[in-house]
């Protein structure tokens, strides 16, 4: 457990943890990482734009994308990367919040 100075009281959980309590699982990896993206919403976690797209690395599959999102927790004084792979519904959450996209993306 971390305990920040400020908040000698509050003891925090790691990031990991944190974005991860409730989630659900799903088959599809892509839907399980989104909803842990909006659980992690939910929870108070404030996207910090751009998000940034990369080609996925680890798929044998190069042309698949994948979402970078920066995700901050004011309250708790942690910033941490959550990366989704691209879906329909991860696109229209971007959309629907007029989050901006990294300057290098085609």
């Amino acid at each position: 457990m971390l305990v920040w100075p400020s908040e000698p009281n509050l003891a925090v959980e790691d990031r990991w943890s944190i974005l991860n309590n409730n989630r659900v699982t799903h088959n599809d990896p892509a839907l399980a990482r989104y909803h842990t993206l909006v659980d992690a919403l939910d929870g108070g976690w404030l996207v910090e734009p751009p998000i940034y797209v990369r080609n996925d690395w680890s798929l044998k599959r190069k042309d698949t994308k994948v979402f970078h999102f920066v995700l901050r927790r004011n309250s708790m004084r942690m910033t941490t990367l959550l990366s989704v792979p691209d879906c329909e519904v991860v696109r229209r959450l971007i959309a629907e919040n007029g989050w901006a996209l990294s300057p290098n993306e085609a």
